[in-house]
């Protein structure tokens, strides 16, 4: 018996010991396989030949490949290469599947070339091409026989076309190409009729006839499967401006009349198409001739296509409808659009596709305000009316759509309508209808909580009512019912109910679904809804007082909604329109509760709010009064915005104020009245509202006591912004002198100023550089003197001190450097001035040009110190004997020192005007800078910690605020520049006031807690430039803060 040999292991070496040098393979891994990318070219020349062949599968696939592969990143060199090619296969495509699917991907391609080498494609279109023509008959012959073939075979063989008997291969024609073979088209072979393929079919002496060369253009007319690819390929070049309208072939045009024939759903994107190509050649003619002289053909160009678009506006498809609307929408920028146009948007606005009606609401704004007061016969309504008030009920009409889009947009274009009728606008607050009838007199009852009167003899909350109008009776029958439903009305009854409703319809002035428009938007359930309504109120308010009085009470209920956002817009919407009417306590009760709002935002919106309201009696001071000091013990950071905002009501309220002044100061009568701290909050803000009080009815200080007067004076220092002066108190102390003497003051600091900065340039001619730093040096102490005790010429002094450091630093470089001094450190104290300067100029606001040239002269001036200290640190060339020929064209250390000496900065003679330059500066207002120190922020490293960081800028400009950044400094040395986001920005009073998070990480613990440095500043290109904190010191606006972070 043989005995079975040993098996073979893998890896042996063949006598059966295991090669250990490589492992063995994994048989479950698969073998890799390598894919290599093939050149454009490479594929378009397969692409091309399987064309030819009518391979439909592996043309499919190399489509593919192209558009996932090389399309997206085609070179400016292969463009016009491959999009030709691209072109013609797709117009010599035997199959029309696969000629759309090329031609798309032309397009595609053709996107994404250049503006010059896209302009010689579509000119090289109108070329003509050799072998096009009969190319193009082969492949029209051959999709004819195949839909021949398709209406033939099922009328033949009498059995249904989707039988699923497999078909045979199809066999090579006689040049070589193969028919199509999927399932979907027959076998190109020759049918059994033969007198229908002499029709189709031409004979073959005919096809080899000489036939007339054709261009690209023609091809296209010839192949109706690209006529959506060709109008897409045309309008795309109208918009991109590649072409114009008079450029267009006739052949295009043709293609689009014949697009637009269509009615089939098969044939929606060759309308779609050819609408947009229309309302393209429309724009691009006006747009390119815009101050053409033939007026008369633009005005045909606009109308022709708006005709166009009027006649498929009833197209069965929603997306040719779309395409409708969105090109007269586009129209409207350039042309004048039809008032006979105007039935056509508003039967958009009752489509069933919600873009559609967005659109259309826009239209009719568009019509709202172009035709606005002229008249418009409507079929629902039994008298004429404007197109204004005919858009603005159908507008209203839409705030009861289902889709939120729509009504989101629908509530903020009515607050765009501009002349619209009274009582369309009174209708939006009213779901009750209005009758419009002669004999029924409207009555408006103001019941609002916010009326400027109400009536005594009305007892029921109605905001209209009508006059002459008899009770309504009680609906009661009498006798049996016979067998019908209890209380059933009768045969005629039902009828005559119908018409009296159909009345009441047609003697109103707005459409049922279209009443209390405002009311519905402002209890939707959505905030984007709540928020249109609101700005719409708020802007058709503005301008309409009567109505801004019964819109307040509507206004006032949102400040109660659930929205942040919501809250805010009512206060900002509500704000102007509190100065047509007076705040009564009622009113204060509802609008006060927004001071515990969480938002600081809403917070100090509602303070602008009541510093324009006016208040019809002494309680509601005094209950705005409590409020306020409630919120500022609730929020200390607000106490500031607290004290201005009681500083305007009692400006404001001067005569209610004086009644109250005993109360809120606790004055008695006949005892003495203990002086309260100057640390009390509360006292101080009602202070400040009584001084301010006072600055306006003057009578006030005669029955104030004297410690008044002395915590007067402190807060006049203390808050000179919110505090005013006092002409009474001031002339106790002589002190009005001195403020009769301001303008002469002032006069006299500004020339003190101008004298100081005239001694800086003097100090130039001075010899000796110790006696010049001497000079400078008394010009500092004089500048920072002024500075301190004028705050009207601070800047100016701030500014002469920063360029008598310039000077000084200049001088001493140049000494140094020219003069043979030590150069171990004048590298690095270049550089820093450097720096400086280039802070000075940003630092302040009305330098003049002048100033900034020497600054940047400066700089120049020094970097060719720093050159010179680099020549003279350098060793010497041992070649340089021999470049003593070319020595012009050297520069040498001499040579740069005799320019040097020779071109010395000098101040200019002439100093910018004293009132207009100012510093600035940064306010920071939280953290506090004392407890910041104090108080340790712990939080987890590894993960960010965000801050509140609240600061005010000064002297700034509204497009300077896009380089504020804060630089956090670590007590490793690492440093984060963080921007503030835009909406942190606010304006108040003539300042910004910034609010934002400030984000603080650590990439460990640490072991105990250290502080960070918090700095405000500008960024210049990538420098950041501190800002100071104050007009009257040197610190820049910086706070520590104390961190510690630490693990879980």
């Amino acid at each position: 018996m043989l005995t079975r040999a040993p098996r073979k292991r893998e890896g042996d070496d063949g006598d059966g010991k295991p090669n250990l040098a490589q492992p063995p393979e994994k048989k479950s891994k698969l073998p890799e396989r390598r894919f290599r990318k093939r050149r454009l070219q490479e594929v378009l020349n397969e692409l091309c030949y399987r064309v030819q062949s009518n391979d439909r599968q592996l043309t499919n696939n190399l489509i593919r490949e192209l558009d996932t592969e090389h399309v997206r990143v085609i070179s400016g060199r292969d463009f016009e290469r491959s999009c030709m090619k691209m072109l013609k296969a797709a117009l010599t495509a035997k199959i029309d599947s696969v000629s759309t699917k090329m031609f798309a991907c032309l397009v595609s391609m053709f996107s994404r070339g250049s503006l010059e080498r896209r302009k010689n494609f579509i000119k090289s279109l109108h070329e003509i091409c050799e072998g096009l023509a009969k190319a193009t008959k082969e492949a029209a012959k051959i999709n004819a026989i195949i839909v021949t073939s398709r209406q033939d075979t099922p009328a033949r063989t009498g059995a249904p076309s989707t039988s699923t008997k497999t078909p045979e291969a199809p066999k090579p024609s006689e040049d070589g190409s193969e028919s199509d073979s999927s399932v979907d088209e027959l076998p190109l072979k020759k049918p059994e009729n033969p007198f229908r393929v002499e029709k189709i079919a031409p004979s073959r002496s005919g096809l080899e006839e000489e036939m007339e060369e054709i261009s690209m253009i023609d091809a296209f007319y010839q192949k109706p499967n690209l006529d959506c690819g060709v109008l897409g390929l045309y309008t795309m070049a109208l918009r991109e401006g590649i072409v114009e309208t008079v450029d267009i072939p006739e052949k295009v045009r043709l293609i689009a009349r014949r697009s637009l024939a269509h009615s089939s759903i098969s044939t929606t994107p060759n309308r779609i198409a050819a609408l947009e190509l229309h309302v393209a050649m429309a724009i691009s003619y006006t747009t390119a001739f815009p101050t053409s002289d033939d007026v008369d053909f633009q005005h045909f160009q606009a109308r022709e296509c708006e005709d166009t678009l009027n006649r498929l506006s009833g197209d069965r498809d929603f997306r040719v409808r779309k395409a409708v609307s969105e090109g007269l929408l586009e129209l409207t920028s350039v042309a004048k659009l039809s008032k006979y146009t105007y039935p056509t948007a508003k039967m958009f606005i009752r489509d069933a596709d919600s873009d559609i009606r967005i659109t259309a609401i826009r239209l009719l704004i568009y019509y709202a305000k172009l035709y606005g007061m002229e008249s418009w016969d409507d079929e629902s309504m039994t008298k004429k009316t404007t197109i204004s008030d005919d858009a603005f009920s159908a507008i209203c009409d839409a705030m009861n759509d289902i889709e939120i889009a729509v009504r989101v947009e629908a509530a903020q274009k009515l607050g765009d309508f501009e002349t619209v009728s009274e009582d369309l606008i009174y209708q939006t607050l009213d779901k009750k209808m209005m009758r419009s009838g002669a004999n029924k007199q409207v009555v408006k009852v103001e019941q609002s909580l916010f009326a400027l009167s109400k009536k005594a003899h009305t007892q029921k909350d109605r905001r209209w009512k009508f006059a002459k109008k008899a009770p309504k009776q009680a609906e009661t029958r009498g006798g049996w019912s016979r067998g019908k439903e209890l209380n059933a009305a009768c045969p005629g009854e039902e009828e005559k109910k119908k018409e009296e409703n159909e009345e009441k319809e047609a003697e109103s002035i707005i459409p049922h679904g279209a009443c209390g428009a405002f009311v519905s938007a402002l209890e939707d359930e959505f905030m984007d809804v709540r928020k249109a309504a609101v700005y719409s109120l708020g802007r058709l308010a503005c301008n309409r007082p009567g109505f801004a009085v019964s819109a307040l009470e509507y206004l006032a209920d949102m400040f109660n909604d659930e929205i942040a956002g919501v809250r805010l817009d009512a206060i900002n919407a509500l704000t102007p329109l509190i100065a047509h009417g007076q705040l009564n306590a009622e009113q204060l009760n509802v609008i006060l509760k927004c001071l515990d709002d969480a938002m600081p935002d809403s917070r100090q919106a509602m303070r602008e709010l009541l510093k324009r309201a006016q208040f019809t009696d002494v309680n509601c001071v005094e209950m705005c009064v409590k409020a306020l000091l409630a919120c500022m013990k609730r929020f200390p950071k607000d106490k500031e915005q607290v004290y201005g905002c009681v500083a305007e009501i009692g400006r404001n309220h001067a005569v209610q104020v004086q009644s109250i002044m005993r109360s809120l100061l606790d004055i008695h009568l006949i005892f003495h009245t203990r002086e309260p701290s100057i640390e009390d909050q509360d006292y101080v803000g009602k202070l400040i509202m009584v001084l301010n009080a006072a600055s306006c009815q003057p009578s006030l200080v005669h029955f104030m006591p004297e410690f008044v007067h002395r915590h007067y004076r402190f807060l006049r220092n203390a808050f000179p912004n919110i505090v005013r002066a006092i002409r009474v108190i001031d002339e106790e102390k002589q002190i009005g002198r001195v403020k009769k003497m301001d303008a002469v003051t002032n006069e006299k600091a500004e020339e003190v100023v101008l004298n100081t900065y005239q001694r800086l340039c003097d100090v130039a001619s001075t010899a000796h550089l110790s006696d010049r730093h001497i000079q400078r040096d008394d010009i500092f102490r004089d500048s920072t003197a002024i500075s301190l005790y004028n705050a009207s010429v601070s800047g100016a002094a701030r500014l002469i001190f920063c360029l008598g450091e310039v000077s000084s630093t200049v001088d001493s470089v140049t000494d140094t450097v020219l003069r043979g001094g030590e150069l171990t450190n004048v590298k690095q104290l270049i550089s820093q001035s450097i720096e400086d300067m280039q802070s000075i100029e940003h630092q302040f606001s009305g330098v003049s040009n002048q100033i900034l040239s020497y600054l940047i002269y400066c700089r120049v001036y020094l970097s060719f110190l720093d050159m010179l200290v680099w020549m003279m640190q350098i060793p010497l060339n041992q070649n340089s004997n021999s470049l003593e020929d070319n020595k012009r064209k050297i520069i040498t250390p001499i040579s740069l020192v005799n320019l040097l000496n020779l071109s010395m900065p000098i101040l200019p003679p002439k100093f910018p005007k004293v009132s207009a330059i100012h510093l600035k500066y940064a306010k920071i207002t939280a953290p506090n800078r004392d407890t910041a120190v104090e108080e340790t922020l712990k939080f987890y490293a590894h993960l960010p910690h965000g801050m509140l960081l609240e600061f005010e800028l000064y002297n700034m400009k509204q497009t300077e605020l896009e380089a504020i950044r804060v630089k956090t400094t670590h007590p490793d040395g690492r440093c984060d520049v963080m921007k503030p986001r835009v909406d942190e920005f606010r304006e108040e009073s003539g300042h910004f006031c910034v609010s934002t998070q400030l984000k603080i990480s650590c990439s460990g613990p640490w072991a105990e807690a250290a502080e960070i440095e918090v700095v405000i500043g500008i960024l210049n290109g990538n420098a950041f430039v501190p800002l100071f904190a104050s007009p009257s010191y040197f610190s820049p606006a910086h706070i520590r803060v104390r961190i510690h972070p630490h693990s879980r």
